[in-house]
């Protein structure tokens, strides 16, 4: 059956991309686009495009998260036209760049708005409807950075997603019992297909940025911006992200994936850890890890057991034991051809380089094999 979706924040990067997909799979998606019939008029036009071209039902509609009337406009129309309203999917934001010093009060709260309290907005509005219906999904599009992973220089950012997490957590816990389902997806970072830097928004005291890059030392080439002594690792993304999408790809013969073989492993290394073990372990939150379990569980890969007190501990079945161990070959062999390009001396180096990085010791290595 089709669900009816609504995504905030749908104009660009992950949201229109989302739209887009959910549409393809045959659901009737709404995408909250701000100002439309003003400077977003380009995007509804491409969203329209796209569904007459593709055959798909996907519609726009006018939704600004920084607007409570905004949002109740937009819920009632889509309960109105579609009759109901089955998934909503926070995904609306905004990153801020710079030194959190040089960020007023002011910024701090706007960030905090568009990337927490849109969200209070959209659930005031759209909760009701799905609560009177005895079912529903609410999605929220998080961050890696609350399970870890903290450049510099994104502070605002990250501690407004933070609270979001927080949050989504709390929500999932009051909702379960009307039959209202929550998952927070955690994307990870991508240098393309989004406007996330492009769009970032600037700290507004420029004599403390001028303060702050003045005690700095100057780069090689004598700058002393704080943009430049930040490093981009792009090229270190984009291995990972095509090693990781060829393993993803490998994993399919044996009938599982990247995340729940990872999982998997996890569990064999740890036999008896909890959920919240788990979670820390594979970088995930609770309420992802605990979904994740579920589907594993349900394929009959994983065990749940009873610990002590109120512990419940997570073991492999043979058929999860299999999986796991059947993957470890096909790792060694996407690891191979990813460093197929370097020699062994360069492999040598690159380890010593990374477990440098990491102040990781040899027998460490070793035993995470």
């Amino acid at each position: 059956m089709a669900q009816v979706i609504v995504i905030s924040g749908a104009g660009s990067g992950f949201g229109a991309l989302t739209a887009r997909a959910l549409a393809d799979a045959g659901n009737i998606v709404y995408a909250g686009i701000r100002e439309t019939t003003g400077r977003n008029a380009g995007r509804v036009r491409g969203a329209q495009t796209y569904a007459r071209e593709h055959g798909v039902d996907l519609r726009t509609t006018e939704l600004d998260v920084s607007s409570q009337a905004s949002v109740d406009t937009a819920v009632a129309r889509i309960v109105r036209d579609a009759g109901r309203l089955d998934v909503v999917i926070h995904n609306a934001g905004h990153m801020v760049n710079g030194p959190t010093e040089a960020f007023t009060p002011e910024q701090l709260a706007q960030v905090y708005d568009t990337n927490v309290l849109s969200t209070q907005r959209l659930n005031r509005a759209a909760l009701p409807h799905l609560r009177g219906q005895g079912h529903g999904l609410v999605l929220w599009v998080g961050s890696s950075s609350t399970r870890g992973g903290t450049p510099p220089y994104l502070a605002p950012y990250f501690a407004a997603m933070a609270a979001m997490d927080a949050l989504a957590v709390s929500y999932a816990a009051e909702l379960a019992r009307f039959g209202i389902e929550t998952s927070i997806v955690v994307p990870g970072s991508f240098t393309s297909g989004t406007h996330h830097f492009a769009s970032a928004g600037t700290p507004g005291q420029r004599r403390t940025r001028r303060s702050i890059r003045a005690c700095w030392p100057p780069s090689r080439g004598g700058s002393r911006s704080w943009r430049h002594r930040t490093p981009t690792p792009r090229a270190i993304k984009q291995v990972q992200y095509r090693h990781q999408r060829a393993l993803d790809i490998r994993l399919a013969d044996i009938g599982t994936t990247l995340v729940q073989w990872d999982a998997l492993r996890a569990i064999g290394r740890l036999p008896g850890a909890s959920a919240h073990e788990l979670a820390a372990e594979t970088f995930q939150s609770d309420q992802a890890f605990g979904t994740l379990a579920g589907r594993l569980l349900a394929q009959g890969l994983i065990e749940r057991r009873p610990g002590r007190r109120k512990r419940i501990e997570h073991h492999l079945t043979s058929a999860g034991t299999r999986v796991s161990e059947a993957g470890y070959p096909i790792a060694e062999e996407v690891l191979g051809g990813t460093l197929a390009p370097l020699t062994e001396a360069e492999r040598a180096t690159l380890l010593a380089l990374l477990r440098r990085v990491v102040a990781e010791p040899a027998s460490d290595a070793a035993r995470a094999k």
